[in-house]
């Protein structure tokens, strides 16, 4: 039976890279959103494009919208692309940033032009080597080009004029994946990550860690093989020898031990808070709710701290939750990096 759910959950890689019933109504209440600084307020942002320099040298641009006049550095926010590590680019996140968090298919804005203006921070969207850029890329090279960035713009925060020891992590699903990579090992960055917002997240970039730990304790088993029978079998080895140059389980588990993808073990008290939100019905396995609830699950047992703010959805497919007092991603920002 093992291995014929660890077959099943291979198979379903084919959904992650082509892209992703309880009452969960009751939640601790939100911190309430945090006025600004007046000397925070400035709206002097320009706008740079450059490069960071990555392993392969594939995709490695980059945008900055930064306040050079700012008489204090300013925190300040990355935000990485989603897209199941295959498409997309930087430009996703142009401003006004948006997310689906409506049912999967109706956009909302997350940050805007005016949120950062108005609360001082720079914002910097990047690319990064997707699985589809060269034949020997896994996700390995995907993740370690965000942290590559990430090392780049603090070593040269001083021309940017932002502080290199207040940065916010955001991304949406592959994107989520990345920030919540980097956030998570505190050890390695330098405790210069103070809040990650993660949207559309996976609780695990190992796929046959899901069943057990992600849709099992939620009894929703049912969700990873209805998905494989929609999606079927079709290029599931070409997919697994793209994400992790390998289609043998032993071997994927081994990879996914040594590059740190099973997401829930990283977690400790020490790492940054979490600001959570989805938008996907239950059937959706690669972007479900069950994926922040098991994150939100393991942070309170590690003495972490992690907020959902929203799930939003439609029954049949499961039941709406909904923080009576959400908290904005910008309050988020501003509350963290104070």
């Amino acid at each position: 039976m093992k291995n014929k759910i660890e077959c099943l959950l291979l198979s379903f890689l084919l959904l992650i890279i082509l892209s992703c019933t309880k009452n969960y109504s009751k939640q601790e209440e939100t911190p309430k959103p945090t006025e600004s600084k007046a000397n925070l307020r400035v709206s002097n942002a320009v706008i740079y494009e450059g490069n960071y320099k990555n392993n392969d040298s594939l995709d490695n641009t980059f945008f900055i919208r930064y306040y050079p006049d700012a008489q204090t550095k300013r925190p300040l926010i990355i935000a990485i692309h989603g897209g199941g590590f295959t498409q997309r680019d930087k430009t996703d996140y142009n401003l006004p940033a948006t997310a689906q968090l409506i049912n999967s298919n109706q956009s909302v804005n997350v940050l805007t032009a005016a949120d950062l203006d108005n609360n001082g921070f720079a914002y910097a969207s990047i690319n990064y080597t997707l699985l589809a850029d060269g034949k020997n890329v896994t996700v390995k090279q995907c993740l370690q080009d965000g942290k590559t960035f990430f090392d780049y713009i603090r070593t040269h925060a001083d021309e940017y004029n932002i502080d290199k020891n207040k940065i916010i992590l955001l991304g949406d699903s592959g994107g989520a994946e990345i920030s919540l990579w980097i956030g998570l090992q505190s050890e390695k960055n330098g405790g210069a990550v103070k809040g990650i917002v993660a949207l559309n997240p996976q609780a695990s970039m190992n796929i046959l860690k899901w069943n057990d730990e992600v849709f099992a304790p939620y009894n929703a088993s049912d969700v990873l093989l209805n998905q494989y029978i929609e999606w079927g079998q079709t290029k599931v080895d070409k997919r697994l020898l793209r994400m992790y140059g390998t289609k043998d389980n032993a071997q994927i588990n081994a990879y996914s031990l040594e590059n740190k993808l099973h997401l829930l073990d990283l977690i400790d008290s020490s790492d940054p808070e979490l600001y959570m939100a989805c938008g996907a019905p239950r059937k959706d396995a690669v972007h479900a709710p069950y994926h922040i609830l098991a994150l939100k699950q393991k942070s309170q047992n590690r003495g972490h701290s992690a907020k959902i703010n929203f799930i939003d959805g439609n029954p049949p497919y499961y039941s709406t939750y909904w923080n009576p007092s959400p908290e904005t991603v910008i309050h988020f920002c501003v509350r963290k990096c104070q």
